[in-house]
């Protein structure tokens, strides 16, 4: 019997093979090359899942640069000199009168250090077709105008409350607090949130609604007609702002003139929604009022909008009236103002929130806050959720939501859904908006942004070095007399056929054939008020400038069109969505309508 593990040779057979094994060292080096070309195999894997994978980082970060240049080269396409523009420039602050900078952290995790950010805004007014981004009330009704208020800048975020709360049409937004401050939900730069609130114009004497059955109300019942039709205070059946300025929104109340029809605001019976419509509270983005009424304001105020109170005749009839439209403001005419300041104050008062942090005084109050007389504090912004707050109580009915009119239902959670619409960019750290006159430096051939002093740190080390930090911008004008580096700019000025004149000091000092003086130059009182402190441009430590661009410059002979910029730069940073410790930094130019073609 053959031995089946050790086969012996019988005679005349060749003695099978003998089969050997690897031996300890081969096997060792059999294992070291597997395990070397595993590493390399790793290596490749990973070097090609990394590529693929800052790929796809690329790409979505490109994907996002291109919808927001979209979005904002749209805006600024349709921006109109029938409106005003404001560019108001900050840095994150403590506040107050003797407020100072405040550092602010990117997140509870960065290895930064904190630093001062730019909290920048801009409002201007476009033409063109615009439809509310809120939620119709029903699907027969859209709120459509040609004309619209569009405004870019940071929002904050409300602290989330112990009890579920709808928001409220009248909410100044106070209890959220400033960018930067702690113990609210807007400590963090990489937490905040760039709202883009295009506010819809519209005349409700002019729109041609065919009313239908909505919201349980029939329009052949005259009652419900009334409260169906679009009105003062309401179109397309959702909430309507009374006016862009915010000292204006309340203020239809008596005593009025007795020309003024009494509008049905304050009457429960005709308005699904009553109470100050405020565009602070993040719920309203359509306006009843139109581009000439808006020039009327900034142009025949008489009076400072804090002046404004709903217990004078505040209503006159100004005549003549220079835009033709049904009413201008009045009141107590108050000398002490120049026209300047009062066009400016009420440019000011169109931004959505007292966004100003330094204003010594408080805004006056003309409406209490569910109930209770409450002081709006400066510095505030408008509010925006990246998420509905309380949308399933307002689902459920909780009782906080439930309401003894029906229609109030879908209004909740409308309201829960709009606090989200206005949210334009997450996770944006910083909103940097500058301006020029298309002047071009002499000596870097580069072109003259103002602003806030910026600088392009190239050492690092968090402070200008003249000799190899270049300024980024600076306030308007660009000469500086304690800056001998700085090359001999002059002031600009506009013709009163609206050509912007730049150039030397001749081009302006006599007369270049269309009777210009001296005295027609663009000063900077103009772009920041007579208050404009001598010294700002030269200072490093200005937190705050707001630029005012109007309809006719009131300081120049004639009647001269106001100076506008040439082009705006938007500098905007969002956290990286792969690396939550680093910002990406996207820039973008804009042409703006300008002021014509003139000498450089």
């Amino acid at each position: 019997m053959k031995n089946p593990i050790h086969p012996v040779c019988t005679r005349g057979e060749e003695p099978l093979p003998v089969q050997r094994g690897f031996t300890l060292l081969e096997m060792l080096v059999a294992i070291g090359a597997v395990a070397v070309l595993t590493v390399g195999i790793a290596s490749v894997f990973s070097t090609i899942g990394k590529t693929v994978s800052g790929g796809r980082r690329i790409s979505q970060l490109t994907a996002l640069s291109a919808q927001i240049e979209s979005v904002m080269r749209q805006d600024f396409a349709r921006m109109s000199r029938d409106g005003f523009l404001m560019i108001r420039q900050q840095l994150t602050n403590t506040g107050g009168p003797r407020g100072g900078p405040r550092r602010v952290s990117l997140n509870a995790v960065d290895p930064n250090p904190a630093r001062t950010r730019r909290i920048d805004e801009i409002l201007f007014f476009a033409k063109g077709e615009f439809t509310s981004s809120r939620e119709p009330a029903s699907a027969n009704y859209r709120a459509v105008g040609q004309a619209a208020r569009i405004y870019y800048g940071h929002g904050t975020r409300r602290p989330d409350t112990a009890t579920p709360a709808p928001p409220a049409l009248v909410d100044y937004n106070n209890g959220s607090g400033r960018l930067g401050q702690a113990n609210t939900p807007n400590l963090y730069a990489g937490d905040w949130t760039l709202v883009r609130h295009q506010a819809v114009l519209v005349d409700p004497t002019q729109t041609n609604r065919e009313l239908t059955p909505a919201l349980g109300l029939n329009p052949a019942n005259p009652a419900d007609r009334q409260r169906m039709q679009d009105q003062e205070g309401q179109i397309a059946l959702q909430p309507a702002s009374l006016s862009v300025f915010r000292h204006l929104a309340p203020l239809y109340q008596s005593p009025l003139p007795p020309t003024i029809t009494k509008p049905p605001l304050n009457d429960n019976t005709k308005v699904l929604r009553t109470g100050t419509r405020r565009q602070s509270s993040g719920l309203v983005d359509v306006i009843t009022q139109t581009l000439p009424e808006i020039r009327d304001v900034v142009e025949c105020s008489r009076q400072l909008p804090s002046a404004i109170t709903n217990t004078a005749s505040w209503y006159n009839t100004v005549s003549p009236d220079p835009a033709n439209s049904r009413m201008v403001l009045d009141g107590n005419v108050n000398t002490s103002y120049p026209l300047l300041t009062r066009m400016q104050a009420w440019m000011d008062d169109a931004w959505p929130a007292p966004s100003d942090a330094f204003r010594a005084n408080f805004e006056a109050l003309l409406t209490s806050y569910n109930g209770v007389a409450v002081q709006v504090p400066t510095g505030g912004r408008i509010r925006v959720e990246p998420r509905p707050v309380y949308l399933m109580e307002a689902l459920r009915g909780d009782p906080n939501f439930q309401s003894t009119q029906n229609v109030y239902a879908a209004d909740y959670r409308i309201d829960q859904l709009q606090l989200a619409n206005n949210a334009f960019i997450r996770s944006c750290s910083e909103f940097i908006v500058e301006w020029s006159l298309g002047e071009v430096d002499p000596a870097t051939s580069q072109t003259v942004w103002y602003g806030l002093n910026r600088f392009e740190d190239r050492n690092g080390n968090g402070a200008r070095d003249p000799g190899t930090d270049p300024l980024l911008a600076r306030p308007f004008p660009y000469r500086v007399a304690v800056d001998a580096a700085m090359p001999p700019f002059t002031f600009p000025y506009v013709t009163r056929d609206g050509k912007l004149i730049r150039g030397k000091t001749t081009d302006w000092a006599g007369d270049d054939g269309a009777n210009q003086s001296v005295h027609d130059r663009v000063t900077p009182q103009l772009i920041y008020g007579v208050n404009y402190p001598a010294n700002v441009a030269a200072a490093d430590t200005a937190l705050l400038l707001t630029s005012y661009f109007g309809y006719t410059d009131p300081t120049g002979s004639g009647s001269r069109p106001w100076a506008w910029p040439e082009m705006v730069r938007i500098t905007l940073r969002v956290v990286d969505p792969q690396d939550q410790t680093t910002e990406q930094t996207f820039q973008y130019i804009f042409k703006t309508p300008g002021n014509g073609v003139g000498k450089m």
